[in-house]
């Protein structure tokens, strides 16, 4: 089934110079497979509301528009937690109770600069 590709763009970020690819379609599957030369292959058994995806060099972010527009901040933040969390492990960095500030500072960046409402 084709997909209808409503926002697709890359990203720099900062301090991490790395890529983020941040989309929004109607079948995130089929935008997901077409990327599978940036990202690797991964194996999707059903359909995703959003999905943060990589292969440790590049990074994306996958929104189904309808989701987005029913729980827009909800999903954002939820798939952000997880770019935040896999930037932190790529860059070699500790994510515990007692070193959080950097994710935390990520976090809020990426949510609120890159990917946010």
């Amino acid at each position: 089934m084709e997909s209808q590709l409503f926002f697709k763009k890359r990203y720099i970020v900062p301090i991490y110079n790395t890529e983020l690819w941040i989309v929004v379609t109607d079948n995130v599957k089929h935008e997901r497979d077409k990327m599978d030369k940036v990202l690797g292959s991964f194996s999707m058994s059903n359909e995703y509301e959003g999905l943060c995806s990589s292969n440790y060099s590049y990074f994306a972010l996958f929104f189904e528009k309808r989701a987005l527009q029913r729980k827009a901040v909800n999903l954002i933040a939820h798939e952000t937690f997880h770019l935040t969390h896999r930037i932190i492990e790529w860059a070699g960095a500790n994510f515990d109770e007692d070193n959080h500030e950097h994710g935390a500072i990520l976090h809020g960046y990426l949510f609120l600069n890159r990917v946010g409402v």
